[in-house]
């Protein structure tokens, strides 16, 4: 027990002092060891939150995928979706009328 507690403090203590951007001037200026560090929680955080949309987003696409594929199967052959046509031909809403001007 005490050994998981000890590794713990370890992980821990690593994590607050993880820095991907130190550099030889970072070390000596607390200013921009600070800015150095907080960078690094930025960059992990948003690493960490895109890694997990895509690890989502991938898991929605598949079992979609998955659903159209089963009734497929079932020898559906009207599987229609409400927006196979999402664009509107300009001839709905627009006109044109060319004048000639002479000079």
């Amino acid at each position: 027990m005490q050994s998981l507690i000890n590794i713990a403090n370890r992980i821990r203590a690593y994590a607050v002092q993880l820095n991907f951007f130190e550099n030889g001037s970072t070390r000596l200026d607390q200013f921009h060891l600070r800015t150095t560090i907080i960078s690094t929680r930025v960059y992990t955080t948003l690493l960490t939150l895109a890694i997990i949309v895509i690890v989502v987003v991938t898991s929605l696409v598949t079992q979609s995928e998955v659903n159209y594929q089963t009734l497929l199967k079932k020898k559906l052959t009207q599987l229609l979706c409400s927006c196979s046509r999402i664009t509107i031909p300009y001839g709905n809403f627009t006109s044109t009328m060319v004048t000639y001007h002479l000079f």
